[in-house]
């Protein structure tokens, strides 16, 4: 599985977004980012889950 680089740098910005709120002290915003990073990383975890069973292959965990 390889991840595009616009999907990895979406997450590193989403990921410095959260550390930057939460250094401000505003926590319901770095909340928000660290859920928008959690779905992004989900969502990359549910493709390559699909495509491992596809090639009949077991999860590595």
């Amino acid at each position: 599985m390889t991840i595009q680089g616009d999907s990895l740098h979406l997450l590193n910005e989403t990921l410095k977004g959260a550390q930057s709120e939460l250094s401000r002290g505003n926590i319901d915003d770095a909340a928000f980012s660290i859920r928008e990073a959690v779905e992004q990383v989900s969502s990359m975890e549910k493709a390559y889950g699909e495509m491992m069973q596809k090639k009949g292959l077991r999860l590595p965990y």
